[in-house]
């Protein structure tokens, strides 16, 4: 099953050295970067390949400034395989990382 992570925090946030930031750390291959509504939101998707799985795992972080707060919604997906859509915890570990990343940055969970 799919991993849905959101995320606040109280105070206004650059997205842009965030988003930088994210492509560094989470050593995954960055598939997607779309900047939307004068950069104050910001679509990123990575994909990696997680051997437990036997299948590539997609990241989908979606990063907003809005009304003085900084948003994120994290989704790790399409590690399952077969009939039950078994990811062996691959869609939860890919999500986890954005989220330690961003608690690192002074986000927390909603």
């Amino acid at each position: 099953m799919a991993e849905t992570i959101k995320m606040r925090k109280d105070i206004p946030c650059d997205i842009r050295m965030l988003a930088d930031t994210l492509k560094d750390v989470l050593w995954s291959e960055l598939i997607c970067e779309e900047p939307v509504q004068n950069g104050s939101v910001l679509l990123l998707c990575f994909e990696q390949y997680y051997f437990r799985a036997s299948n590539y795992v997609s990241l989908s972080v979606l990063l907003s400034d809005e009304a003085g707060q900084a948003r994120a919604v994290i989704v790790g997906s399409g590690g399952g395989d077969g009939l039950l859509n078994i990811s062996w915890g691959a869609n939860r570990a890919i999500a986890k990382k954005a989220q330690r990343v961003l608690e690192e940055n002074g986000f927390y969970r909603e």
